[in-house]
């Protein structure tokens, strides 16, 4: 799940769809990867500048969306070259232009690989090398990059969420979420918004949780979080 400040976009590997809904979960559209509705996964979306990013594993690609006029919109699709054909998530670092992408499991000291965002072409000078996290990351999912130079992570083993310097890799901190009450629960994505709440209370911090129940139908939950100086990110 992402937003763009106005709408949130959420992507659905099930159906390989994308869906626009407003605050009150009503929806404004929804739009079909077309060339993946016979395979592929599709991952977490992430929104910048005008445009949709959405990594796609097998073949390891990344699908572009313009927002405007969803979902009659411009698509594209470009391929990502990876050590394998794994790519759980993507987003575009404001500081650089730059689109990042990595693997679901990235070990302390890995990468976050950046790509030229129109071309997908790689720009290994521009990679993030991750610092040491005061817990161990596993099955990263989603990420997403802040006006201020963070980069979020979500994890899903544990559910934990990260958060590092943009320019150095540094882990500020990490804290794990819990199962919010169900054996079945995995944090998907992160992204990030002012958002207020009825009787004034703001939330800045996004997390969405697929709940995947074993004999019925999967729920999906957006956790919101509050922050003490919002400003910081």
């Amino acid at each position: 799940m992402t937003t763009d400040r106005a709408f949130w976009y959420i992507s659905s590997n099930g159906d390989k769809t994308i869906r626009k809904v407003d605050d009150r979960a009503n929806q404004f559209g929804r739009l079909v990867v077309p060339q993946y509705a016979r395979g592929g996964h599709v991952g977490p979306a992430s929104y910048y500048d005008g445009w949709l990013y959405v990594a796609i594993e097998g073949p390891t690609s990344v699908f572009k969306i313009s927002t405007a006029n969803f979902p009659s919109c411009q698509t594209q699709s470009h391929p990502v070259t990876m050590a394998d054909d794994h790519l759980a998530w993507c987003a575009v670092n404001p500081l650089n232009g730059r689109l990042y992408a990595a693997q679901i499991d990235i070990p302390q000291g890995s990468m976050l690989f950046a790509y030229d965002r129109d071309t997908l072409e790689r720009r290994p000078e521009d990679d993030i090398r991750l610092g040491h996290t005061p817990i161990a990351m596993q099955s990263i999912q989603g990420g997403e990059f802040t006006a201020r130079g963070r980069v979020m992570l979500v994890s899903s083993e544990p559910n934990a969420v990260f958060v590092f310097s943009a320019r150095t890799g540094f882990c500020f901190g990490a804290k794990k979420l819990g199962n919010f009450g169900s054996t079945g629960s995995e944090v998907e994505s992160v992204t990030v918004r002012d958002w207020v709440f009825n009787g004034g209370l703001e939330a800045t911090v996004h997390i969405l949780e697929l709940d995947n129940d074993l004999l019925s139908k999967d729920d999906a939950y957006l956790h919101s979080y509050s922050m003490p100086r919002p400003e910081l990110l």
